[in-house]
């Protein structure tokens, strides 16, 4: 079964081919269900087990086009980790500075 989401998840490269849960359900006789989680999980589980660049979107599954896109996606993520860990120390300082204004 795992082959089989492989060969399926690799047929989807690139955001334009994007496949939905419902229809990788259906391809392989899995419960069809309203979050399809079975499905899902099974999605998830094939990505880990071959280390597969798995992205989603509104409209479904599909693995990464070429490495630049991994490169922009990742260096999103680190954006955004930056930016949330400004936040927080902002807030611990903000904290900090009461403490020691009420004392």
């Amino acid at each position: 079964m795992i082959e089989k989401m492989r060969d399926i998840l690799l047929a989807h490269r690139g955001k334009d081919n994007a496949i939905a849960a419902i229809e990788i359900s259906s391809m392989l006789g899995l419960p069809l269900e309203a979050t399809q989680s079975t499905c899902r999980k099974l999605i998830h589980k094939t990505a880990n087990f071959y280390h597969l660049p798995l992205f989603s979107s509104s409209k479904g599954f599909y693995i990464a086009q070429t490495n630049r896109i991994l490169y922009f996606y990742i260096q999103n993520i680190l954006l955004v980790f930056w930016a949330i860990s400004e936040i927080i120390t902002a807030q611990v300082f903000r904290r900090i500075n009461y403490f020691f204004y009420i004392s």
